[in-house]
């Protein structure tokens, strides 16, 4: 067996190549990096010149875009789950502080709603969550609705139509709860079902 470990291409990655039996595996994981690795090391950090950089260090978070096409990013990973909210917006190449979310959270999921606002479910702080709220980008704060019937982090959400469902449905599958999820949810104006 060898192997071999390497800053990955994307900033703040570590890739890792391991030959087993004549096959190759590449693994991804996140890396959190230190301002002092930063300033030693250089390019994994640093974003091309011109770019905006989001004002947060992070991993684990969520960036959803709007209808109006900034993009929301929330929550996520830095020396423990955040709170923080940033919103990016591509025609200033700005960014701006959001209202926090009322439960810091790493490892959620993200939809945009059909009436513009953000639901965001679940994630990990120090335990799963179940917890879920609304980002009003109107009104530019966060409301929390109904919480999840299962505690999950890692998982996927979705828009769902048809089979008599209405779109303002989200469909959220999988994850963890310290072991994977098969338990799929429907959230539909506060109220989560079990399929």
């Amino acid at each position: 067996m060898s192997r071999e470990e390497s800053p990955g291409k994307r900033a703040g990655l570590i890739t890792r190549r391991e030959a087993i039996g004549g096959l190759v595996a590449v693994v991804a994981a996140p890396m959190i990096v230190s301002n002092v690795w930063a300033q030693q090391s250089g390019p994994p950090t640093q974003a091309p010149p011109g770019a905006a950089v989001d004002p947060i260090p992070r991993v684990q978070h969520t960036a959803t875009t709007l209808q109006d096409g900034r993009v929301l990013v929330a929550g996520g990973f830095y020396l423990g789950a955040l709170s923080s909210v940033q919103i990016y917006d591509p025609v200033s190449n700005t960014w701006t502080n959001a209202a926090s979310l009322n439960v810091p959270r790493s490892e959620h999921a993200a939809a945009l709603l059909t009436d513009g606002t953000v639901l965001v479910s679940g994630g990990f702080n120090l335990s799963p969550l179940s917890h879920a709220e609304i980002y009003d980008p109107v009104a530019g704060n966060w409301t929390a609705t109904g919480s999840m019937n299962v505690a999950r982090y890692q998982h996927t959400a979705a828009l769902v139509s048809g089979a008599g469902r209405d779109v303002s449905q989200v469909m959220v599958t999988g994850g963890l709860s310290g072991s994977p999820l098969i338990a799929v949810e429907f959230y539909d104006n506060g109220v989560w079902t079990l399929a």
